[in-house]
């Protein structure tokens, strides 16, 4: 073998080295022909050799913190032939050797389908932005019962925008971590899209539960929601934008998003303890002038009768328990 590629290991990314004059060193000091940084690497730490034969072999020229090589330890002084490819560890860092004409792995297109590709453009994303902008602003107009100008609602809103920021830094440093790049545009998408959808579900869900005369169901889709959407959100980033694998994408995203569902935990264990009385169903709170629900409204005599009826009811049930108590005082 004429030469040798030796990859190494540098911020998550793999850096090749070819290697056609022998015999060739690895280490820390600056003399060497493959300088690595990591202080756990002896200044000459491995020697690689061509035999008259024309094999490769490496040799541990390091005393202090070794040489694996394919999950072997080497002895000081310790020569070894070699095939492509072989793994190496010097101390903490890892190196390949690798043949030339090993077949590489293949190409990522970077095209995309769909949403996706949508997130990428820089209209879509300001559109999303300028959209949820918006939604801020008429929230905080709808609930101020007073006439204010709009500087005020502006204002209002800054907080939520203050979020909005801090969740697109989280997720471009994600991508930087991930893909060595700032993809600042999809960012920003995936950033707006974590605040857009919870905010038109829960106007789709007042309609929801105005329709059905009931929360339950808007109340398990928000729950899961509020569980599933961050996690999902940085997977699809990760996998369909930046191109990582989909198992540390996973990971990464758990990590992530583990605090966010601490929280939400905690506020659904508030909302499972809390009394379930309420003087006024919410579904009942957004009240629509169209009046659209599944079940007819009954008329205000036969609700008489109804009530009528349960209060005869009530009151004949207290009477029985007040007789079986005066018995037994008697």
């Amino acid at each position: 073998m004429d030469r040798i590629i030796v990859a190494t290991h540098v911020r998550g990314a793999e850096n090749y080295t070819k290697v056609d004059q022998f015999p060739a060193t690895i280490g820390r000091a600056l003399d060497n022909d493959i300088i690595l940084s990591d202080l756990s690497v002896s200044p000459h730490h491995l020697k690689i050799d061509k035999t008259e034969n024309g094999d490769i072999e490496v040799t541990n020229i390091s005393n202090e913190n070794g040489t694996t090589l394919n999950k072997e330890e080497m002895a000081e002084e310790q020569g070894s032939l070699i095939s492509c490819p072989s793994t190496l560890w010097l101390g903490h860092s890892k190196i390949r050797l690798l043949s030339p004409d090993m077949p590489v792995e293949p190409t990522k297109l970077w095209a995309c389908t769909g949403i996706f590709c949508l997130l990428t453009k820089k209209i879509w994303a300001f559109t999303l932005t300028f959209i949820l902008l918006g939604l801020f602003t008429l929230d905080h107009y709808l609930g101020t019962p007073i006439d204010k100008s709009i500087s005020h609602f502006i204002n209002e809103s800054f907080t939520s925008v203050l979020y909005l920021i801090g969740f697109f830094l989280i997720i471009a440093g994600i991508s930087r971590l991930a893909t060595h790049r700032w993809d600042l545009i999809p960012a920003l998408s995936v950033a707006t899209l974590f605040f857009l959808i919870p905010k038109l579900f829960s106007y789709s869900s007042e309609l929801i539960n105005y329709f059905f005369s009931t929360t339950t169901f808007s109340s398990i889709s928000l729950y899961a929601l509020d569980f599933l959407l961050l996690p999902v959100l940085l997977v699809l980033f990760m996998t369909r934008i930046a191109h990582s694998p989909l198992g540390p994408s996973i990971g990464v995203s758990l990590l992530v998003s583990s605090p966010f569902i601490a929280l939400k935990a905690k506020e659904l264990a508030d909302d499972l303890t809390r009394p379930d009385f309420s003087q006024l169903p919410s579904y009942n709170r957004t009240l629509s002038s169209f009046d659209i629900r599944k079940d007819e409204s009954i008329s205000t005599t036969s609700f008489l009768e109804e009530a009528e009826q349960f209060l005869s009811e009530q009151m004949q049930i207290e009477l029985e328990k007040a007789n079986k108590e005066q018995r037994k005082d008697n």
